[in-house]
């Protein structure tokens, strides 16, 4: 029997969930090696000793390029997530969610024209095979940054989802049930999705179930309230499964994305319609109309091409916050957008089931599919092996 190649995945310290996609549902033709501890991402208890470890790597990635040194002789091939390989001498490839991700996500050090040259420089190493990024928007904003050469070595393979088929759909009750999940509750859009649900439910049979970290001043308003559900986040993605197949509507007007919402893909995998705000690569998962809404944002995050129109996170959330609390007239014209596609959808049954088919569709069998995921992956380790 042909040996399969073993493939050395380097999971970051904070390894996203959506990694967990990828070791759990692996292509059957490559056998993947990567460190047994970091596997269980939310839930479990982390060592002081690790936290150390994260807490140096988070000082050291402000002023520093995410470079890290590999020695993998027992491997045939380095898949490095969201980190660059300097010494390893293996071909190697590395996947991210947005150009910034080669800096640490820091858009100023994707600016500078130091941090680009190291990047650079470091890219065209000929063990360097391949460049993923996980949306088409990112490919091409990382190609508006770092350079047309890398054309050729740039590829984008979407984040997947698995479909979970052993549980069936839990059957409705009479009223619709909103639903929102984010480990960020203000950042992710907690507040407008409770004043939109508060208005909505003014007049329409109507739940929300919010699974979140929240702050005590919304545990202690939703206390009393029997329509709203509150479940501590930090969940696997098989426990958030559970409260989705609760729910009808999916709603997601995040303040901020580095590229789109991950968490799109479970609202998908089980058959939601989505309400989301038009960012970046967004489009990309939720085509306006067909699988959801598209909502436009309070504050433009980016421009048409991709680049980043402020000058960093904190400072745009400040801003955000500042017109979200002092300027009625915008924040009621955002908030009505919101209340009139997530009305629509509570209105329409037969709408929500539509987009919740084709949403379903494009996890299930389309681009966002484990299967189309692997077998892109399988094609670029096999000509990185042979280049």
């Amino acid at each position: 029997m042909k040996r399969k190649p073993k493939v050395f995945l380097r999971l970051s310290k904070k390894s996203h969930p959506l990694y967990e996609e990828l070791w759990k549902y692996p292509p059957k033709e490559i056998k993947y090696v990567f460190r047994k501890d970091l596997e269980h991402y939310s839930k479990n208890k982390v060592p002081l000793a690790r936290k150390v470890r994260n807490f140096i790597w988070t000082l050291f990635l402000k002023i520093g390029v995410p470079i890290v040194p590999f020695f993998r002789e027992d491997c045939d091939l380095i898949h490095s997530t969201n980190s660059i390989s300097l010494i390893s001498n293996k071909p190697w490839v590395l996947d991210a969610e947005v150009e910034h991700g080669m800096v640490g996500l820091s858009h100023w050090k994707e600016k500078s024209p130091i941090y680009r040259f190291i990047v650079r420089a470091i890219l065209k190493q000929k063990n360097c095979k391949k460049i993923m990024l996980f949306s088409d928007h990112a490919r091409e904003s990382f190609l508006r940054s770092f350079g047309e050469e890398f054309r050729n070595k740039v590829e984008t393979v979407h984040a997947a989802q698995h479909i979970n088929k052993s549980k069936k759909r839990i059957k409705k009750r009479r009223e619709v049930t909103l639903i929102f999940m984010a480990r960020k509750f203000e950042e992710k859009g907690g507040y407008e999705v409770l004043e939109v649900f508060n208005k909505l439910k003014k007049e329409n049979k109507c739940k929300l179930i919010m699974v979140s970290n929240f702050p005590g001043k919304i545990k202690k308003a939703c206390l009393d309230d029997e329509d709203i559900l509150l479940v501590k986040g930090n969940l696997q993605k098989d426990e958030l499964s559970v409260y989705l197949q609760k729910a009808d509507i999916f709603i997601y007007p995040s303040r901020t994305e580095a590229n789109y919402g991950t968490v799109l893909l479970d609202a998908m995998a089980n058959k939601l319609p989505v309400v989301a705000n038009n960012f970046y690569a967004t489009p990309e998962v939720i085509q306006d109309g067909k699988n959801g809404f598209l909502v436009n944002p309070l504050i433009k995050l980016y421009d048409f091409n991709g680049r980043y129109l402020q000058k960093n996170d904190q400072d745009y959330l400040l801003k955000y916050k500042k017109i979200y609390q002092g300027d009625n007239l915008r924040r009621e014209r955002y908030l009505n957008e919101i209340y009139d596609k997530t009305l629509k959808l509570i209105k329409d049954p037969k709408l929500r089931r539509k987009m919740g088919e084709r949403g379903f569709k494009l996890v299930s069998k389309g681009k966002f599919s484990i299967g189309e995921r692997n077998k892109k992956l399988v094609r670029i380790y096999r000509e990185a092996l042979k280049s």
